[in-house]
Parts: C-alpha cells; structure tokens; sequence
C-alpha cells in the first residue's frame, strides 16, 4: 500500500507542476496581448508605400531621374532600378534624396526605371509605371 500512496503523491506533484507551468504560460500570453497593441504600433509592418511617379530629367551625358516622396513615414533611403525590359530590374544605386543621376547608362539603348522606398527594414514595391527612357 504504501508504494501506491508514493505513486500517488508523485502524479500529484506532477500534476500541481503542470498547473503552475500552464498559470505561467497563461500569464506571459496575456501580458503580450495587453502590450502587443502598443508596441505594433510604435514599429513599421510590412512595406512602405511605393515612391511617386519617376521623371527624366537631362538624358546626355548623364540620366537625372526625380520622384515624389512615398506616403510612408520612416523612409530612409530610395533604391534605383534599371532594366532593358520592363519587370527585370538590377539595382544601380541608392540615395536618401527625391532625385538619382544615373552615370552608367548604357548609350544609344532604351532602359526602364524604378524606385522603391526603404524604411530600414522593409522595401515597398517598385514605382509605377515604369520609366521609359532613350538613352542618347
């Protein structure tokens, strides 16, 4: 009998164990869904908004590109794109400016740009439309 009454006391210690871990788990949960809001808040989700419309500015000997500012707060830098067709796009620079001069176009060829905006964390999609240029 006396090996039933250890066992026993040891599932209950078992038991009592669970329920502190679970009190524990509970706690931390609620704790996080109380400060969750404040602290979404203070921090960026997801992507920026896009940049404004591209605009060529002199193309000989140098392509001068400039935008509009994205919608989003927190942007720290603008990335530039280049491309020989539209949708493929290779990275040519970035600035924390509203305007880019593109020193390496390549001459006599048309190539399309785009923008995104940069918050330090997340990257927007590209500017819309894409900016045709014919390069001289």
């Amino acid at each position: 009998m006396h090996g039933v009454q250890v066992r026993a006391a040891v599932l209950l210690g078992r038991l009592v164990m669970a329920s502190v871990w679970l009190l524990v788990l509970a706690g931390c949960l609620a704790v996080f869904l109380l400060l969750a809001p404040f602290s979404l808040a203070q921090h960026s989700m997801g992507r920026p908004g896009q940049a404004g419309t591209l605009k060529v500015g002199q193309r000989y000997p140098w392509v001068n590109l400039s935008w509009t500012a994205s919608t989003s707060s927190g942007v720290t830098e603008y990335r530039v794109y280049r491309g020989t067709t539209v949708g493929t796009y290779t990275k040519i620079g970035a600035t924390a400016l509203l305007a880019y001069q593109d020193t390496t176009a390549p001459p006599h060829t048309t190539v399309y740009y785009v923008v995104t905006a940069w918050d330090g964390a997340n990257e927007s999609a590209y500017s819309d439309p894409p900016l045709r240029v014919d390069v001289p």
